[in-house]
This record gives C-alpha cells, sequence and structure tokens, in this order.
C-alpha cells in the first residue's frame, strides 16, 4: 500500500467515511432548555433545564452509527421525569427498520401518517410501568435508575411517555419525553402490571383527573409534532 493510499484509508476516503461521534457535544452534567441539536436534527424540549446523564454510540448491522442520548430533570431531589433521543450519526440511504410503536393501537393517545422503511411518522402517548433496575450501559453516563440512586431517590412505579418517530430514506429520530406521574402528585398504590393500570386507556376514564392530566401532556406536546416532521420531508 503507498503512503498515499494509506492516508486515505485513515482519514475515511479509501471507502466509506468514519462517522465522527458526537460524544463531544454532550459531555455528561451539560444542560440544554428550549431545544437541543442533535446530529441532524433540532429537538424541541419541554420547559426547563435537562441536563446530559448518559450517551450511548453503536453501530448498527449496515456500519451505520446511532446514538442514544439521556436528559434528566430533577428539581430539589425530585426526579420530574428524563429524555430519550435516538437518532443516526452515519447517513444511511436504504431506510430504517420500523419502530413498532406507531402500529399500537392500545395507547392513550396516537397520530399516525406514514409507516413505510423510508418514511415513518407519528406521535402517541402510552403510560409505562418501571422496573427498579436496569442492565443497560451507555458508553458514557449512567443510566436513568443509577442516576436516581446516587441522589437516594427510588425509581417511579409509573411513568407517562410521549414518543415522537421520524424517518425518511436518510435519517431517523426516536424521541421520548417520559414523565413521572408521583411528581405531579398522582399515587402509585396498587399499579402491578401494565394491563390493569389504572392509566390503561380502557379505565382512564374511571379517573377524571389522570384523564384531565394526559389531555395536558397531549396539548403541550402536540406542537413538537409539527416541528419535528418538517426536518423529515
Amino acid at each position: 500500500m503507498t503512503i498515499l493510499a494509506a492516508a486515505l484509508l485513515a482519514f475515511g476516503f479509501g471507502g466509506k467515511a468514519a462517522a465522527d461521534s458526537i460524544a463531544s457535544q454532550f459531555p455528561v452534567g451539560a444542560t440544554f432548555e428550549g431545544a437541543v441539536q442533535v446530529s441532524r436534527t433540532q429537538v424541541p424540549l419541554p420547559p426547563g433545564k435537562w441536563t446530559v446523564t448518559a450517551l450511548d454510540e453503536t453501530r448498527n448491522n449496515n456500519n451505520n452509527v446511532n446514538a442514544t442520548l439521556t436528559l434528566t430533570n430533577i428539581i430539589s431531589s425530585k426526579f420530574l421525569g428524563h429524555l430519550s433521543i435516538s437518532t443516526n450519526v452515519d447517513i444511511n440511504r436504504g431506510g430504517w427498520v420500523l419502530n413498532q410503536f406507531c402500529g399500537r393501537r392500545d395507547v392513550y393517545f396516537m397520530q399516525f401518517d406514514a409507516m413505510y422503511q423510508k418514511e415513518q411518522a407519528c406521535w402517541g402517548i402510552n403510560h409505562l410501568i418501571m422496573d427498579p433496575t436496569s442492565t443497560y450501559k451507555p458508553a458514557y453516563g449512567k443510566n436513568i435508575r443509577q442516576v436516581l440512586a446516587d441522589q437516594s431517590i427510588d425509581m417511579p412505579r409509573v411513568m407517562i411517555t410521549t414518543l415522537f418517530r421520524l424517518a425518511n430514506e436518510s435519517s431517523y429520530l426516536t424521541y421520548e419525553i417520559v414523565l413521572n406521574t408521583e411528581y405531579f402528585g398522582f399515587s402509585a398504590a396498587g399499579e402491578s402490571n401494565w394491563a390493569s393500570s389504572s392509566w390503561h386507556k380502557d379505565l382512564i376514564a374511571k379517573d377524571p383527573k389522570r384523564q384531565q392530566f394526559l389531555e395536558q401532556i397531549k396539548a403541550q406536546h402536540a406542537a413538537f409534532y409539527p416541528i419535528l416532521k418538517a426536518q423529515f420531508r
């Protein structure tokens, strides 16, 4: 191999270019408000200060680099919630594996617009029953349960998630806003599983306060969808 060929390979010109890591843009402890640029997507944030707690970067079976950024909001030792933003760092031209959330019909709310390998667009609201532990080990930082444990905060039992999924031929975004129901004054007593939860779409009408809370979340997050969708045309 010539010196020139070796140099070209080292800088990624001899084949597929190596993607740059985005880790330097999101050091653990960095705080964002209003919006955050993750790879090619400007992501609107809920009100408040959101602190980076983890970043993971992996390669898929096409050798594309994908990143997942986690940010957390803890106010006066009380856990409001966390955000998860997953997207590709490398450009791809073949489309993406479909996120099956868009096909669900058992969640509280779903707006579904497209579900194809090279075009996916939906957002919805669901409830989650959380496990107290997790084996997730990000490349940088700590998983959300470890972050809370470091501050002597228990992992909440019930969380409400708003999930946005957008994808086109070259990029995708999976963005989750996960809120702690106990922070907002709702008891988690008796919450044993997802199907029997008082937050389930088939049971929520029995509790007007819970339903009103979900409608408030829906109204607050509805504006995020067109902002995100416009970036995936």
